[in-house]
């Protein structure tokens, strides 16, 4: 049984079309009027403006993912195989945090604090190196940019949020089909890991969450990415509004004039490939579709 059942009495939200032109997009954030989206496979960020038209803001040698902003609002990014954190200011990138020798595989997404502290997803396998089973970590990168291990044994971690307090972590474990919980007693320090949703079957790859986000109430918008939906779980654990995107929904983001433009990174692969193969052949492609959330991001706009 898939989780479909549980969101019978969501709200349907539509959604439409806002930018393209991605090979395999990740990690959308928003600051400031822009939206920000890494594209792994060309190995580039874009800026995209809120009439959706995109511009190159980064070019790197490395595959990118993850990515959020430091406090002073300097934009940090992941290098995907490279197992390393850049900052990027003023036109030019520039080497953060070096976590190799942390990370048992590839850089994942990433949630920055308002002190600077990072945690950073280690997503354990390395499909494109034939490990599609190891279990995965969770980084802590401190201000001063030293970094140590926060969590282990996590299911291929992937979307990362914190709630409107900074008191608890949410990341969704994807092999698992689990979002999984911690306590944050004070900045990088993780307590009191705990099972917060799961699927009804665990073995099914229906019910994967990909890429989260979070509004202002603590509610949390799930990527299912091989269910085509992206749905909110409000904070006492109802499914209340669901947006069909048809594709893979792989990852999300609120902002927007208002903060509530749910901006959906979308990617697509050829019927009957296997993802990480479809991939390695650059035979994915992605855009960005919108949608009216209910609610707005913490902060507001």
């Amino acid at each position: 049984m898939t989780l479909s059942k549980g969101w019978t009495d969501a709200v349907t939200i539509p959604s439409k079309h806002f930018a393209d032109g991605l090979i395999f997009g990740e990690s959308p954030r928003y600051k400031n009027g822009t939206l920000y989206v890494s594209d792994m496979l060309k190995r580039c960020v874009y800026n995209v403006d809120q009439d959706g038209y995109r511009k190159t803001l980064i070019e790197s040698p490395h595959s990118m993912n993850g990515s959020g902003f430091l406090p002073d609002g300097t934009f940090v990014y992941s290098s995907f195989f490279e197992q390393k954190l850049y900052t990027h200011k003023d036109g030019t990138s520039s080497l953060y945090a070096d976590v190799s020798h942390l990370m048992t595989g590839y850089c994942g997404d990433m949630e920055i604090d308002h002190e600077g502290y990072i945690y950073l997803d280690d997503i354990g396998c390395q499909p494109w190196h034939g490990d599609l089973t190891s279990l995965g970590r969770l980084i802590v990168v401190k201000p001063d940019r030293t970094s140590y291990v926060a969590a282990e044994d996590i299911h291929f971690s992937n979307g990362l949020v914190l709630d409107r307090k900074r008191t608890t972590l949410y990341i969704a474990e994807s092999s698992s089909k689990y979002l999984t919980a911690f306590d944050v007693p004070s900045p990088g320090r993780l307590e009191n890991r705990r099972t917060v949703f799961k699927s009804d079957d665990p073995k099914s790859d229906d019910d994967a969450i990909d890429g989260i986000c979070i509004d202002s109430e603590d509610g949390i918008w799930f990527c299912f990415i091989h269910q085509g939906v992206v749905v909110r779980r409000s904070a006492e654990g109802r499914f209340t509004h669901i947006v069909r995107t048809g594709d893979m929904p792989t990852a999300c983001t609120l902002g927007g004039d208002d903060g509530r433009t749910l901006y959906i990174v979308v990617n697509a692969k050829p019927d009957g490939s296997e993802l990480f193969a479809a991939m390695g052949e650059k035979l994915t492609h992605g855009v960005v579709q919108t949608a009216v959330a209910p609610f707005p991001r913490q902060g507001g706009a």
